[in-house]
C-alpha cells in the first residue's frame, strides 16, 4: 500500500479463502495526512504468501486546513471546497455572506 508516509492504511482480513470466481467483502480503512493538500493513496491485493494481484485501487482526496476560517463558518466551507470550490475562495464569499452558502455560490459563480 502506497500512501503519505503519516498515514496508516489497514484492511479487515479475509476469514475465509476465496476461490476464484468468488466474491468476497472487505473494508479498507486509513487516516487522512497532516498536511494540507491533494493525497492519493493506492494498493493491491495480496496473497497469503504475499504475491501481490488483481488491479491497483486507490483512492484521491483533498486535506484543507479550515484553521484560517471563523469555527461557525467551517461546515459551510468545507461544503464548498468538496463542490470544488478553493478554500481561499469558500472562505472568503461564506464570510462575505454571512454563512449563507447559496449566496456564497451565487457570488462565487457571478466571478467566473
Amino acid at each position: 500500500m502506497h500512501g503519505p508516509e503519516d498515514t496508516v492504511i489497514e484492511m479487515t482480513p479475509l476469514e475465509n479463502r476465496v476461490e476464484p470466481g468468488e466474491t468476497a467483502t472487505f473494508t479498507i480503512t486509513f487516516n487522512s495526512a497532516a498536511t494540507p493538500g491533494d493525497v492519493k493513496h493506492f494498493w493491491r491485493m495480496q496473497g497469503p504468501k504475499g504475491r501481490k494481484f488483481g488491479p491497483r485501487m486507490g483512492c484521491q482526496y483533498k486535506v484543507i486546513d479550515l484553521e484560517s476560517v471563523p469555527a461557525e463558518y467551517r461546515e459551510n466551507v468545507e461544503a464548498l471546497v468538496t463542490m470544488g470550490f478553493t478554500l481561499e475562495e469558500a472562505r472568503d464569499k461564506i464570510i462575505e455572506a454571512n454563512g449563507d452558502i447559496g449566496l456564497a455560490v451565487s457570488m462565487i459563480s457571478k466571478k467566473e
